[in-house]
């Protein structure tokens, strides 16, 4: 999908960053929050293969949002899950048990898809992605100062 190769270089040159491309054709772009957190977010071309839009080619972002996440208190807040992922447009963000972390996720279909609704959907899962590595991180933490 050539399409997706043109995308991912517009918005790693946005970034100021160089697209990286994985041996599984993945491509890593390192994108930015508006509070100038870098996270790397994988892009990649995939085709819906179920339900009323299958077939569908989509562009798909990820990234990881905390990983190791065996029980439900391992979130600082739980409930601020939820209020993330009202938070946003294009993305999600969802506990992915097979990986016991959660990952910030947006897919967007190509056809006749702006830049600037792509730009919006990796700004989204970087921050998704940043604000879930908190919620998992801040358990550490409140642990950490327990200990001190």
């Amino acid at each position: 999908m050539s399409e997706v190769r043109e995308l991912v270089e517009q918005l790693a040159a946005r970034f100021s960053s160089e697209p990286v491309t994985e041996e599984d054709g993945t491509f890593t772009v390192e994108a930015e929050t508006p509070d100038g957190e870098r996270v790397p977010v994988s892009v990649y071309g995939e085709t819906v293969d179920d339900g009323p839009a299958k077939g569908t080619d989509v562009i798909m972002m990820r990234a990881s949002a905390g990983e190791e996440i065996e029980v439900i208190e391992d979130l600082a807040d739980p409930l601020e899950v939820l209020a993330l992922g009202a938070s946003t447009w294009f993305a999600r963000l969802y506990y992915e048990p097979e990986t016991t972390s959660l990952v910030a996720e947006a897919a967007l279909p190509l056809a006749a898809l702006r830049f600037e609704e792509a730009l919006q959907a990796i700004i989204e899962v970087a921050e998704l992605a940043v604000a879930g590595n908190d919620l998992v991180a801040g358990d550490d933490e409140d642990e950490d100062e327990d200990e001190a």
